[in-house]
């Protein structure tokens, strides 16, 4: 044999010859970097934190891990998908934060607040 078509172990064919693909264009981002967005750089922490917020005339407070803070802004990661209203209360004892918080984003756990000055 020549080499050129032999079968492998596999049974798939094997050739000598190189085979060329051109490669596709890169699919171009059309989000912008969440960092870019930001107003002030936030620091990364593992703090309880409580968040209040009024559900059917009624205030619900979930409690939730603040993971990143700035003075504009937070992330808090919740047991559970939760579903915030707009304006919410934000609590966390440890760190003496007491805030009135409009929610800017929420995806999985996770939900992005801006603090109302």
């Amino acid at each position: 044999m020549n080499g050129l078509n032999t079968r492998n172990p596999f049974g798939q064919r094997r050739t000598s010859k190189a085979v060329s693909v051109k490669a596709a264009a890169p699919i171009p981002v059309l989000r912008v970097d969440k960092k870019t967005q930001r107003q002030s750089e936030r620091e990364s922490l593992w703090c309880v934190c409580y968040v209040y917020a009024e559900e059917f005339g009624q205030e619900v407070v979930r409690e939730a891990i603040m993971l990143d803070l700035s003075e504009h802004g937070g992330r808090v990661r919740c047991r559970s998908r939760a579903v915030f209203p707009e304006n919410v209360r934000m609590r966390a004892p440890r760190l003496g934060l007491d805030m009135q918080a409009r929610t800017v984003w929420q995806e999985g756990f996770d939900t992005g607040f801006a603090f109302e000055v």
